[in-house]
């Protein structure tokens, strides 16, 4: 957790930006719509909230700068990943909000009580918890993956040495 001394530096600092200053900079900042926008058209569902995706996928894009098209596809996939795990979040709320909802338990009972019963009716009368945490599980080795191939490109690492590294889980 950042600490109030380096928020404050954050802040600082942020307000001293005012942008990309050279001509190719500048370029390429004025296409970061037109991408995101498209990316958002592939991954975001009907009812979801596009904006919140695009700023997932800026604030990764500001985050890691990405310079190649390689390094750009790695921070989509990233920012694809989290918004998969926080559509499952989602998912997995409504569906144990809803099973809640449909057991016939005591007025009195505590929330706790209510999920834990609909927790345990969900886990042995439907495969959704399941499916629910092997797609979450996808979603965060996505991410990782991603995350790891995308620093080891802008460490210079030979591509072919970053693959069987992560492959075998080592470290340089």
């Amino acid at each position: 957790m950042s600490t109030l001394k380096r928020k404050l530096a954050s802040r600082a600092n942020g307000r001293l930006s005012r942008g990309p200053a050279t001509p190719e900079g500048k370029r390429n900042s004025s296409a970061n719509a037109l991408h995101h926008g498209m990316l958002a058209n592939s991954v975001v569902l009907n009812g979801e909230a596009r904006e919140r995706f695009d700023r997932i996928l800026s604030r990764f894009d500001a985050e890691y700068e990405p310079e190649t098209e390689t390094e750009q596809a790695l921070v989509d996939m990233l920012a694809i990943a989290r918004w998969r795990q926080m559509r499952l979040w989602g998912y997995e709320k409504a569906v144990v909000t809803k099973e809640i909802s449909q057991l016939e338990s005591a007025p009195e009972e505590d929330t706790p009580s209510q999920g834990a019963a609909a927790f345990r009716s969900l886990a042995d009368n439907s495969r959704t918890l399941d499916l629910l945490n092997r797609y979450e599980a996808y979603s965060q080795r996505m991410f990782i993956r991603s995350h790891n191939q995308l620093r080891a490109l802008k460490s210079g690492m030979d591509p072919e040495e970053c693959e069987t590294n992560l492959d075998t889980g080592l470290r340089k």
